[in-house]
């Protein structure tokens, strides 16, 4: 059973210690590789934050459904803060100075990430509504949908990335 909530996790991130013995935190899974834009990570959240669990696996979305609820078995794990996001994973190699590794042997992730309940359709994921000026940095990692935006910008940019595997897009 879980006995930490998420915001404990994030609290502990960027202390650079493991996480104490005992703590198991849970949440529903918010995100996973399905739709391409997380590799190799999940994203549990629950009523007091999210954060970003790293797993050397593939196909995570078949293991952790959008909407499964999930027990985290942390200790000896690290926290970080990567880019607004608390991520969890194993401690990170000394020549990799800002996140953490990837949970990797399948027997320990079998041990660690454990479903302890299926997606229902009683109970669907829902985003958090907001505006712009209501996010704040504790919602870094949560599902949001921020309402009353709008594109500034010509339909042909929309799509394009000329230079690079980023792109800026302007809404107002």
């Amino acid at each position: 059973e879980p006995n930490a909530p998420l915001a404990l996790v994030a609290e502990w991130a960027d202390r650079g210690v493991a996480l104490p013995e005992g703590v198991v935190f849970g949440g529903v899974v918010v995100a996973n590789d399905w739709g391409g834009n997380f590799y190799r990570s999940i994203v549990v959240e629950d009523e007091s934050g999210a954060v970003e669990v790293n797993i050397a696996l593939y196909a995570l979305h078949n293991l952790y459904p959008i909407g499964a609820r999930v027990a985290i078995r942390a200790e000896g794990l690290s926290a970080m803060t990567y880019e607004g996001v608390v991520q969890v994973g194993r401690a990170p190699s000394p020549w990799n100075d800002y996140r953490v590794e990837p949970i990797g042997v399948p027997a320990e992730i079998d041990r660690r990430v454990v479903v302890v309940g299926n997606p229902t359709e009683e109970e669907p994921v829902e985003p958090m509504v907001c505006r712009v000026g209501e996010l704040t940095e504790q919602m870094c990692g949560r599902v949001v949908r921020v309402e009353g935006l709008r594109y500034v910008g010509t339909d042909t940019d929309w799509g394009s990335n000329a230079y690079a595997s980023t792109s800026y897009r302007l809404f107002s």
